[in-house]
């Protein structure tokens, strides 16, 4: 790729190919009409329907702390999951944010490699 204003400086000692890229626009020009600032936070209401059944966020809290709980998961927990033997992502994904806790997703986990992997991530609790 180049610019207009560079195509013939050097494209000639180029061996000929089937592509050749010309940029007709400038670079920076076009990147600075995009904010780096990140959009503006908006609350969310905790009585507003947050899945089409009408459950609220605030209902869902409910039952996921109460999940977390009984779970005895904590805040600073990193949790090894694997979403295939848990449904309902209440368990394995509300469940330990509501905590405080972080998620490590495992996908067709490997019984024989579960230590390592303990061992590996950190992890202070399976699911």
């Amino acid at each position: 790729f180049v610019t207009p204003e560079r195509e013939r400086s050097w494209l000639e000692t180029v061996p000929e190919g089937r592509h050749r890229f010309v940029v007709d626009s400038d670079f920076m020009a076009e990147v600075s009409r995009f904010s780096d600032a990140a959009p503006e936070y908006r609350s969310v209401p905790q009585t507003g329907p947050a899945t089409p059944d009408g459950t609220s966020y605030a209902e869902w809290a409910k039952v996921a702390n109460a999940l977390a709980g009984k779970l005895d998961l904590r805040s600073g927990d990193r949790v090894l999951v694997d979403p295939g033997k848990h449904g309902e992502p209440v368990m394995w994904l509300l469940a330990p944010l509501s905590a405080g806790a972080s998620i490590v997703m495992w996908a067709n986990a490997d019984p024989g490699t579960l230590d390592e992997r303990i061992a590996a991530e950190g992890i202070t609790r399976v699911l």
